[in-house]
């Protein structure tokens, strides 16, 4: 039997999915932020629920705490928090503090990133040498005429060059705002134009299932169509050469190797996530992707919904290689799609049951 929360021994909630063994709960932050506790604060706390409780009942003393034990730096900000209202909530008002500096605080040899392409290939990147890339590339997107404030969007996919021009805007105290290649020219202007970017920072192409997806004429539309955009750094291509394009080698070429950090209210954005299309148009956005792998080549299936700009549609389906849904037999049974594919034999067609994986977004 367990309890809910603060919710004392006589309500039971349900059994758990998963217990970790006392050598995993004897290693685990939550054990050492209790011992720490009861050594600096004389606060000794039985369990999880009297921890969870004195939380939510000592606001102060909690995130004080947090703030010490994990040494966000300097002593905490009181109060933790100044208007106890929802919304409208204010967190630690006097606190001054830059997000990556507290992320690249480590400076030695020890792995930051782990990363790995379709090939197989690994690659690792220290805390040291990411340190020394996210300050050239902060001194390289300065000389472009970034400051506190301005808008760096990124259109990259996960590679080390997206996380270090991350946190290389968030050093300066930019703003940072990210859309994935794959994504269509019409999707990426409503995120991005919303936000009035100053530099994008983008590839021209990527690799997915073995095949190079050329965007060179998506960010030719894309760069067009921001009208406050003053430069864009390409990642991974070769130099560029048209104007207000940058490369990202020559971005990081000025040989600097420690960042500098721009001290921002705790109030101050560091990411802008887009949940609206611009000017406010209410959009419906749903992408069901259907994976067949059965015998036969494998399929992969994208029904569009969208009360938009129809072209994506097209685009994501001529992308993805794949003929619209009608020439692929595929049919729909209540909530479940069947793939249906011919036997290899020539035999009867087959009916194969496969998993459905919603990857797209609801906007409204």
């Amino acid at each position: 039997m367990t309890t809910e929360p603060g919710g004392g021994a006589g309500r039971a909630g349900p059994a758990p999915l998963w217990t970790p063994s006392a050598e995993r709960v004897e290693r685990s932050t939550m054990t050492r932020f209790l011992r720490w506790l009861a050594e600096r604060r004389g606060l000794r706390l039985a369990s999880y629920d009297q921890a969870w409780r004195w939380s939510v009942d000592d606001l102060d003393g909690f995130w004080s705490a947090v703030w010490e034990f994990f040494e966000v730096g300097g002593p905490a900000p009181s109060p933790a928090l100044a208007e106890r209202r929802m919304p409208g909530a204010r967190w630690f008002p006097d606190a001054r503090l830059n997000h990556a500096e507290l992320s690249l605080r480590r400076r030695d040899q020890h792995p930051a990133l782990l990363f790995a392409n379709e090939a197989g290939e690994l690659g690792t990147v220290t805390y040291a040498e990411l340190r020394r890339r996210v300050a050239a590339a902060a001194a390289g997107l300065r000389r472009l005429g970034v400051a506190k404030g301005d808008r760096v969007v990124a259109y990259l996919p996960n590679v080390p060059e997206t996380v270090v021009a991350m946190l290389a805007t968030a050093s300066i105290g930019a703003i940072w705002s990210s859309c994935a290649p794959e994504f269509g020219v019409s999707s990426v202007v409503d995120r991005f134009a919303q936000v009035e970017p100053k530099v994008l920072v983008a590839v021209d192409g990527y690799r997915y299932g073995g095949t190079w997806h050329d965007r060179r004429a998506a960010l030719a539309e894309i760069r067009r169509r921001l009208p406050t955009l003053q430069a864009t750094v390409l990642v991974g291509g070769p130099p560029a050469d048209e104007e207000g394009m940058t490369g990202w080698e020559e971005l990081l070429a000025g040989g600097e190797t420690e960042p500098v950090f721009e001290p921002v209210g705790f109030e101050h954005p560091l990411e802008v996530v887009a949940e609206r299309a611009a000017g406010g148009t209410r959009r419906r956005d749903v992408v069901d992707r259907v994976q067949a792998t059965g015998r036969d080549d494998e399929h992969v299936v994208e029904r569009i919904d969208r009360e938009q700009d129809r072209n994506d549609e097209r685009e994501i389906r001529q992308r993805a290689g794949v003929p619209q849904p009608a020439r692929c037999g595929l049919t729909r049974h209540g909530q479940r799609w069947r793939h249906q594919q011919p036997d290899r034999a020539g035999g009867p067609l087959r009916y194969r049951r496969h998993r459905i994986l919603l990857i797209g977004r609801t906007f409204g």
